[in-house]
């Protein structure tokens, strides 16, 4: 019950007080969800299941232009502790004149590791060897249906290819902005041989893959011998291969081995991305919609100035009034927020759905992070107390 039975807080405005809690939660709120959003999204691009491990270039600068022997697959997938390893091609593509990407991967082991469904066509098999299928959102953005032949140029090689679509998928992460092909396909796309790969992901459990596989594969390749190419029932991997893959000398350190998060991560973190610099920007927009809120908690006790200084004179204390005002402006400043955020979030979802907010061709999904909203919530809050309490001197 509040301390106080006056209503001497007038409606209209309060109205007006609501209103800037709701715009400023509707700022502070579209600015934490999207930046929270982006960094959510790109961390999980290679997979947000756990025990999932990418072998990749470090001499790299982004993680779709490296390049790692491929023959390194048949070597981690002999291993006890791996259940599944998936050598995968990801090259920029031109497709109907826009821009996507096309990951070659071996299907079996791909399925193994990143979870996708069929709603259109059929599903790739292994004797498929000109066709494709196509993400839903990919699809949309350029224009094709299951059964369509597209034209796929190459943007890394000088190379283009027919291809048939032979299904649409769907998935919970961004491979919806993608096409997958087989192997060979991204292969040639990339202007590589059939002896590298861009990234080697790996299921399985927490495994010293420096110490267990490269360093000892990096000493026996850098003999003075020439390596052969090894023979097609060597490993596991061989009978999904177009071509048998040569043993190649490469240097341990130059493989890098990360979780999929850490993997994405240490890319966002060399150009300044980072939870550190999207806290601060987050804490920048709060800190301006703050100064807005305490100018209008301000602004609103000095519209009430006679009404305040008329229970003064009956005996009210200042401390009385502090507490009764910011009691009674708790459903106010609990309505506006609400409503902001509420508004914020189906904003973005228009926005994010609609493919207005990408990185590299691929759509950042909307990530609500309860946590954020909390904090916000309860800055506005906090200024709303400090607004009041100041102004009643």
């Amino acid at each position: 019950m509040s301390p106080l039975p006056f209503r001497y807080l007038r409606w209209r405005r309060i109205l007006a007080f609501m209103t800037v809690l709701v715009l400023s939660s509707i700022l502070s709120s579209i600015t934490a969800l999207s930046l929270i959003s982006f960094y959510k999204g790109v961390s999980a691009y290679m997979g947000e299941e756990k025990c999932i491990t990418v072998l990749y270039d470090t001499k790299s600068r982004t993680p779709f232009t490296g390049l790692i022997p491929a023959f390194l697959a048949d070597k981690a997938i002999m291993m006890k502790e791996v259940s599944a390893c998936s050598p995968e091609v990801i090259t920029p593509c031109i497709v109907k004149g826009k821009p996507v990407f096309l990951r070659g991967v071996l299907l079996e082991e791909f399925l193994k590791i990143s979870a996708i469904s069929i709603i259109d066509g059929q599903m790739l098999n292994a004797g498929d060897i000109n066709s494709v299928i196509i993400g839903r959102r990919a699809s949309e953005r350029i224009g094709v249906e299951a059964g369509d032949k597209i034209l796929v140029i190459g943007v890394l090689s000088p190379v283009c290819f027919e291809l048939r679509v032979k299904g649409i998928f769907k998935s919970d992460g961004p491979l919806e902005d993608e096409i997958i092909a087989p192997l060979h396909i991204g292969q040639w796309l990339r202007g590589t041989g059939y002896n590298y790969v861009t990234i080697i992901r790996v299921k399985g459990g927490c495994i010293n893959f420096q110490e267990t596989i490269l360093k000892p594969i990096a000493e026996e390749t850098a003999k003075p011998d020439r390596p052969e190419k090894r023979d097609s029932s060597g490993g596991k991997l061989s009978e999904h291969v177009a071509a048998q893959w040569t043993a190649i000398r490469f240097r341990a350190e130059d493989i890098g081995i990360r979780e999929t998060e850490e993997f994405m991560r240490d890319y966002m973190e060399r150009y300044g991305v980072t939870r550190e610099s999207i806290l601060i920007l987050s804490i920048a927009t709060i800190i301006f919609s703050g100064a807005t809120i305490l100018l209008a908690a301000e602004t609103l006790i000095s519209q009430h100035s006679d009404e305040i200084g008329v229970l003064r004179s009956i005996g009210a204390s200042r401390k009385l009034l502090k507490r009764d005002i910011i009691f009674k402006l708790f459903p106010v400043f609990l309505t506006a927020t609400v409503l902001g955020i509420t508004a914020a979030i189906a904003l973005l979802d228009i926005v994010l759905e609609r493919g207005m907010l990408q990185v590299l061709f691929h759509n950042i999904q909307l990530q609500v992070d309860v946590f954020a909203l909390i904090l916000i919530a309860s800055a506005i809050l906090a200024v709303i107390i400090v607004g009041v309490w100041r102004s009643i001197r």
